[in-house]
């Protein structure tokens, strides 16, 4: 079995890859840089290649190894999820190359969501509820599933279809704008306060390492899973979680809550509901 990942060489991308590896798994990994990942050089093929441009859309499927499966972390800007450029250009992007993809033979697809597709819905959410996404990353990402589910039937289901919906991550490597690696940059410069909201906010988190172990499994059950929220499946307040971080690294650092407003385009209480996640794991490994 062979498996593609792009956006291999992001900060998902390269737990999952490391995994597949480890797994003696057939892996190409896509990226625009091969030293981005030269650390995984001679363990799996690494194809160095814009997913986008013309060229190759032409004839993508066989460059990037005619893979059983391919796990498409790939998608730019994600710290900024107010960016515009999310659905006016990234989502024909993102559509047109799985499209060629699926069309050249592409048996299986595994692409990650987001939580923020659920939008105004609040609470435990599950996979069959419908919300409306709040920002231009959720909605870009509601509309690429609904383009892929449309391409499904006209193709009477050629292609299995796994939408991964990805809750709060964090970890180490995460992008330098999150609440995770702020707080941790502020502890080791030894900041005597750290500015945040109220943290009020009830979300699932999960640690980077986990939500790639749930990828990978989900990836190799090779079915046409639909939906799945990739979650903890239980809320974390954002104070609690930011404390957590204080105590782990022994800091005295004071949390200057409610220093900033909450974001009206994110939601102040969303968890996944883990039923179907789970449900599928334990298939994976009997």
């Amino acid at each position: 079995m062979r498996i593609t990942i792009t956006g291999a060489s992001g900060f998902i991308g390269r737990y999952v890859l490391n995994l597949l590896i480890l797994n003696g798994l057939d892996v190409v990994a896509v990226v625009r840089s091969k030293e981005s990942i030269s650390e995984f050089e001679g363990l799996c093929r690494i194809v160095e290649l814009d997913i986008f441009n013309e060229g190759c859309n032409l004839n993508c499927y066989q460059i990037l190894g005619n893979p059983d499966i391919l796990i498409h972390l790939a998608w730019g800007d994600v710290s900024n999820i107010m960016n515009l450029d999310h659905f006016e250009k990234q989502l024909p992007l993102h559509y047109n190359f799985l499209r060629k993809m699926i069309e050249s033979g592409l048996p299986s697809v595994c692409v990650s969501g987001t939580c923020f597709e659920y939008g105004n819905l609040s609470g435990r959410v599950k996979e069959d509820m419908i919300g409306h996404p709040l920002n231009p990353y959720g909605y870009a990402k509601d509309v690429l599933r609904h383009q892929l589910e449309f391409l499904q039937i006209k193709t009477n289901k050629s292609f299995k279809l796994t939408w991964m919906r990805l809750f709060y991550m964090y970890g180490y490597s995460q992008q330098k704008d999150t609440i995770f690696s702020q707080l941790k940059q502020a502890i080791k410069d030894d900041e005597v306060s750290f500015k945040m909201s109220g943290g009020e906010q009830l979300l699932d988190y999960l640690p980077v390492e986990s939500v790639a172990e749930k990828v990978t499994k989900l990836a190799l059950i090779n079915k046409d899973i639909g939906i799945v929220n990739v979650c903890k499946g239980s809320p974390t307040s954002l104070r609690s979680f930011a404390e957590a971080i204080v105590k782990e690294n022994n800091s005295n650092i004071k949390l200057d809550l409610g220093h900033y407003p909450y974001r009206v385009s994110e939601p102040m209480s969303l968890w996944g509901d883990d039923a179907y996640l789970n449900e599928l794991i334990n298939l994976s490994v009997q």
